[in-house]
């Protein structure tokens, strides 16, 4: 009996190991991989390309650099939404290594177009705007949601709530040697970035990372020069009223780190219960294995 009960201890404790290893993987469990190699990096550039959807594109020039501009009009044809912005996406992707046949990690780095393809819907609580570019490669999904607030009087808010970026794994010419031609999408839920007032614009002259994914399967989305008016655009420019981002007005590994520490929190309590039914049950079968030895005798 007490090696039976034994024998399920380590089984559980071999599950909770498993289960630790898949939470530190961001949702992935890892076999076979490397370190990322960082020779095999791909800088992508895209040419013209028309263009089409309710987004309109027009150039802007920042310190010398093209951004793009995006305006986005509603059905009556009236401008609901301004946006310029110059963002980099690092694409992580699997490779096949073929002298030890194991699979590494390869990220390629892809530079948002000035001539991107852009649509939107605007609407009064949710406005979004989709971007794509590449003949289909890259589609990148950004939805702005409007809050009111609770204290009367003050003017209600937006932000930036979720992400989705989806990739055409089948691209050789961007994604060289990849073990599938799948295409992948990863997406980012509860976001609070670039908040300000409606009727306001926000800006940001900073480097805005946004990890979607795993690191064998995901993106980092790189925001730079952001201008954005989602909510309260009554025209083709900018509302005067502006807001700057903070230097704590980024999604990076702070916040990344807690949905981890609450995963380890747990399964150490559910550890640490499992020790102590552990040794319980064995003074138990002691005490009982000392009773029957005295009935016997």
């Amino acid at each position: 009996m007490y090696s039976k009960f034994r024998n399920r201890f380590i089984s559980v404790i071999l599950v909770l190991a498993g289960i630790c290893s898949y939470s530190h993987g961001n949702g992935t469990v890892f076999t076979n991989l490397e370190e990322p190699i960082f020779g095999i990096t791909d800088t992508v550039k895209f040419g013209s390309e028309d263009g089409s959807g309710e987004g309109e594109i027009t150039g802007s020039e920042d310190q010398g650099t093209a951004l793009p501009h995006l305006v986005v009009a509603d059905g009556n044809g009236h401008p609901c939404l301004l946006a310029t912005l110059n963002a980099t996406l690092q694409v992580y992707y699997r490779v096949p290594e073929v002298i030890v046949h194991e699979t590494y990690i390869a990220f390629a780095d892809i530079q948002l177009p000035v001539d991107v393809s852009a649509q939107g819907v605007c609407a009064p609580d949710a406005s979004s705007l989709l971007l794509d570019w590449g003949n289909a490669t890259f589609y990148v999904n950004m939805t702005f949601t409007r809050k009111e607030s609770e204290i009367k009087g003050e003017n209600s808010t937006w932000s930036l709530t979720s992400i989705s970026v989806t990739y055409n794994l089948s691209n050789t010419d961007i994604f060289k040697a990849s073990t599938t031609k799948e295409t992948v999408t990863v997406d980012r839920q509860r976001l609070s970035l670039f908040g300000t007032q409606v009727g306001n614009t926000h800006a940001c002259d900073q480097d805005i990372d946004v990890q979607l994914g795993s690191i064998d399967r995901g993106v980092k989305l790189t925001f730079h020069n952001v201008n954005i008016a989602a909510f309260g655009v009554t025209s083709r420019k900018y509302p005067e009223g502006i807001d700057y981002c903070l230097k704590t007005d980024h999604y990076g590994p702070g916040e990344e780190i807690l949905v981890p520490l609450i995963v380890a929190s747990i399964l150490s309590f559910f550890a640490v219960s499992i020790v102590i039914g552990y040794v319980i049950t064995r003074k138990v079968i002691r005490i009982k294995e000392q009773n029957s030895y005295k009935q016997m005798a």
